[in-house]
């Protein structure tokens, strides 16, 4: 299964999920809109790999490639992580208040006890192991800075950059070869 967790006010019906989706017919692509509270976030991605055999994929970006991240380090996922927010506690802390999702009407509310929930998260989960761990970066993300990456996350066994993505990755089709090769390489048992 390949679980696609989008990033911070978005929704799991976006182009990214349609994107893989169209990619891997022969695949199941669950991209759920995520509850707001990040350990609920994390326990619907438990409940969703306990229900579907393995092997498991998690693909996010931004707030969702944290929690990709997550995925990995709690429940032994394989995570394909695209412009994470490697420390959302500190880029979403500004957000607190009633916040507007993307592709919708829909508002929520954004508390700073969420944010304290995410650097627990991040506490809880604790390091991933690298060979799960795959990154995709965008060298001109215009709202999260990954230049610590390399460096902080070097046993992953991917770190690649890429020029003209942006923050929300245009160039996202350019990765579906790559997310092809890593679920290979998952459905081979590697």
């Amino acid at each position: 299964m390949i679980l696609y967790l989008h990033g911070f006010a978005s929704t799991g019906e976006g182009g990214k999920w349609e994107a893989m989706r169209d990619a891997f017919p022969g695949r199941e692509v669950v991209s759920p809109t995520q509850p707001v509270d990040p350990f609920e976030t994390m326990e619907l991605v438990r409940g969703l790999f306990a229900e579907r055999a393995g092997p498991h994929l998690a693909v996010g970006t931004s707030l969702g490639g944290f929690y990709a991240y997550c995925a990995a380090a709690m429940f032994g996922a394989a995570a394909f992580v695209i412009n994470p927010s490697m420390r959302p506690w500190v880029s979403l802390g500004a957000e607190i208040g009633t916040v507007q999702r993307f592709d919708t009407d829909e508002t929520f509310a954004w508390t700073r006890e969420h944010v304290r929930n995410l650097e627990r998260l991040a506490q809880r989960a604790g390091r991933a192991p690298g060979e799960l761990v795959h990154f995709h970066l965008a060298g001109d993300d215009e709202l999260l800075d990954h230049s610590a990456i390399p460096e902080r996350y070097a046993e992953a066994a991917t770190i690649r950059w890429y020029d003209n993505a942006g923050h929300r990755f245009e160039r996202f089709p350019d990765l579906l070869p790559e997310l092809e090769r890593v679920l290979a390489g998952l459905e081979r048992g590697r």
